[in-house]
């Protein structure tokens, strides 16, 4: 009876190691396709915090290949072809741009439940994520690559068109760059999906009048759509002043994706020194309140350029609510978007509504550039990368 007994459980065992679903593999370029291909659809099904990383990190990939497929089938099939009704292009791409919406919100949801232990994250190689991103049947090398993270250094941010030569991203990107992931780069990721899913409700908030033309030509649909994106900028700014103090606080140095300036294992693109955190820490201190609608944006009367001249919008002792374009956004914002609607944002400075920091730092940050060349387009990688 005991040899039935013990057999029994040895019978359960094996069958419970064959049913137990293996660790996910986002390192290798098969692990990668396997990994996705196997994880269920719906959020709800997933049973562990290796899944949850994986889901979030393949369904992101997903939607960049559904997007660059989109924009590739479109320039191919409307190339040359009759114009089509402008009800119907504008059906097909809001339908779009909602896909997009709800796929964001669909892993940022994910994300904001995702907590790890110390021995959790995945271990991942982003150039090994390798697919066909827009559905010719064949994987380019700027394909190969798309995902793969460029060299640390402090260079300028520039913008150029996919490459196709593999000895460009030799030279400049780490192709075996391995990241193990944890909580602050949760936290990186999230404050991204805040901010991408913000910039899409806002979008979506406004249609193109395909029966008017001129200063009618966009109009507001959504007004709600607007206050959503609000608060989604406001949470994505808050996410990433708490990954910029949880990164500080680090202790380990193991496949760092940001770092800290005693992590040395970091494949993050900026090196980042303690001046640098402190910026980004001034930086969010500013916005937040401000785009909470606690501070109000005072702009310098002796400043030059586009700056100086935002000054005469509000009378003295007045400053921009920021938070007024969200609550009440301008039906027709080609028409509307002009000295007399932004004079509406104007509010009078007080002790509940003081003058925000924010744009004697922008003044600052300008004077580098000028005495400095290049600051400022190093400036713009730093925002890009560090959120």
């Amino acid at each position: 009876m005991r040899h039935l007994a013990a057999a029994a459980l040895l019978l359960s065992l094996s069958t419970a190691a064959v049913a137990a679903p293996s660790e996910p593999d986002l390192s290798s370029v098969e692990g990668f396709a396997a990994t996705c291909a196997a994880l269920p659809r719906a959020a709800a099904q997933l049973k562990t915090v290796q899944q949850r990383q994986a889901f979030a990190i393949c369904r992101d990939v997903e939607l960049v290949q559904d997007i660059a497929t989109f924009m590739a089938s479109a320039e191919q099939k409307y190339k040359g072809a009759e114009k089509m009704p402008d009800a119907l292009v504008k059906q097909i791409v809001r339908d779009k741009l909602t896909h997009v919406r709800d796929e964001l919100r669909t892993v940022r949801l994910v994300l904001e439940k995702l907590k790890l232990g110390k021995h959790d994250g995945l271990l991942i190689v982003p150039a090994n994520w390798q697919l066909d991103l827009n559905g010719d049947a064949e994987i380019k090398t700027w394909e190969r690559y798309f995902f793969a993270i460029p060299k640390r250094g402090h260079r300028p941010f520039r913008f150029s068109m996919p490459n196709n030569e593999p000895a460009y991203y030799q030279d400049e990107y780490q192709l075996d760059a391995s990241v193990r992931i944890d909580q602050s780069d949760i936290a990186w990721t999230l404050s991204y999906h805040y901010f991408a899913e913000a910039l899409v409700e806002t979008v979506l908030s406004y249609t193109l009048n395909s029966q008017a033309f001129g200063p009618h030509a966009i109009e507001l649909v959504d007004p709600a759509g607007m206050k959503r994106a609000n608060r989604l900028m406001v949470r994505g700014f808050q996410t990433s002043e708490a990954m910029r103090r949880a990164v500080l606080a680090e202790k380990d140095d193991d496949h760092e994706w940001i770092a800290n300036i005693n992590q040395k294992s970091s494949v993050f693109p900026l090196p980042l020194d303690e001046q640098d955190f402190k910026v980004w820490g001034t930086v969010l201190g500013y916005v937040i309140p401000l785009f909470e609608g606690k501070t109000l944006l005072v702009p310098d009367p002796k400043a030059g350029g586009l700056l100086g001249s935002a000054s005469k919008i509000c009378a003295e002792g007045q400053g921009l609510n920021v938070t007024r374009f969200y609550r009440n956004p301008p039906r027709y914002p080609l028409e509307q978007i002009n000295q007399d609607y932004f004079s509406s944002m104007c509010e009078r400075v007080d002790k509940a509504h003081p003058a925000s920091g924010l744009f004697t730092f922008m003044l600052s940050y300008g004077q580098r550039a000028e005495n400095q060349q290049g600051a400022g387009m190093l400036f713009l990688r730093h925002l890009l990368w560090v959120n």
